[in-house]
């Protein structure tokens, strides 16, 4: 029961381990940006606060079939991790199907779990999203794991997915292994087992999730966590804005809106200490640079959904999981409507 309590504050971390020999939703199998979703395949994701079904289109991305060319005056391209693909909720829960059926305009939602940062982001609407017709993009930053996607030396080294090198002035593309040798989850009939066992216990998801990243994090800072908006330094920076400024180029012209993503502890971190945070001054200066690109937090309408709603912060969160409920989609969807409609 303590643990259950501290997953849904979102102090200690719930993983959910899959249960079938191979990969059968989201697998690394994108030449150029690496993790992506099975074209046309089904999933039903069971843990132990929802039982959804996921479905893919014929171009791997978790949403409705999407031509091409559209003729619509106005369409939009999203872009994020598993935030945005909606970790945990039904399709039509999500932000973008909420943002569709309000507006008329339709969402083209291009976000994946399975670790993905702005690296990949950038990569993806550069080979794939970009193709379709659209008049705006949209990208989303979770700061709480954004900066550690974009950094090799915090990801698994043998997970095929690109990364940055700096040479002179400039950044270049690079993966730690080449895409033919690239490791392919198979799981044997114990793994599958103990994966099952882990995901109904939450003792042990907990000595088998949470105990290493707390080892972790407590090797890196003896002192109390720090707000994810604040733990980042400047080359994460310059990787970030690095991508940024090259969605922005690609979209050539188009509205580029940057939203920014907390977690649980941000917000309780905002409604005790105050808010922004430093890191909202830098992208706010960054944008300055890029003329068609916006930056829009969305801690304060959070803040002030649950203050007028009188609802917690756990109220947008699975209570096993601290990827967004759907109020927490609901709330984005608000907030963004607000933003830009």
């Amino acid at each position: 029961v303590g643990l259950r309590f501290l997953v849904r504050r979102d102090v200690i971390p719930y993983r959910t381990f899959p249960t079938t020999p191979a990969p059968e939703f989201w697998d690394d199998i994108d030449p150029d940006f690496g993790v992506w979703h099975r074209p046309s395949a089904v999933f039903r994701h069971r843990t132990p606060c929802f039982d959804v079904v996921y479905s893919a289109n014929r171009y791997g991305a978790r949403d409705r079939d999407r031509t091409v060319s559209s003729g619509e005056r106005h369409r939009t391209v999203v872009l994020g991790d598993s935030f945005v693909e909606g970790y945990g909720v039904s399709d039509g829960e999500r932000f973008t199907s909420v943002l569709e059926n309000r507006t008329g305009i339709e969402h083209l939602n291009f976000g994946t779990a399975g670790g993905f940062g702005s690296i990949q982001e950038w990569l993806l609407y550069k080979n794939l999203a970009s193709q379709f017709d659209h008049s705006r993009v949209l990208v989303f930053l979770l700061p709480s794991n954004d900066f550690i996607e974009n950094d090799a030396e915090r990801s698994p080294p043998t997970r095929y997915r690109p990364y940055l090198t700096r040479s002179g002035d400039q950044f270049e593309v690079v993966y730690p292994v080449q895409f033919e040798q690239r490791s392919r989850e198979k799981r044997n009939l114990p793994l599958r087992v103990w994966n099952r066992v882990t995901n109904g216990s939450y003792t042990v998801n907990f000595f088998r999730v949470a105990i290493p990243r707390l080892q972790t994090k407590l090797g890196q800072s003896l002192g109390p966590s720090m707000p994810s908006y604040e733990d980042y330094d400047q080359s994460d920076l310059e990787v970030l804005f690095f991508t940024y400024r090259e969605i922005a180029a690609e979209a050539a012209g188009r509205p580029v809106h940057v939203f920014v993503i907390p977690r649980t502890l941000d917000l309780q971190r905002a409604e005790s200490k105050g808010h922004p945070f430093g890191l909202l001054p830098d992208l706010g200066a960054f944008a300055e640079t890029v003329p068609n690109l916006q930056v829009v937090d969305l801690v304060p309408y959070f803040l002030e959904y649950a203050q007028t709603e009188h609802v917690g912060f756990d109220a947008f969160v699975h209570t096993c999981d601290g990827h967004w409920s759907a109020l927490g989609h609901r709330v984005a969807a608000d907030a963004i409507q607000a933003a830009l409609y």
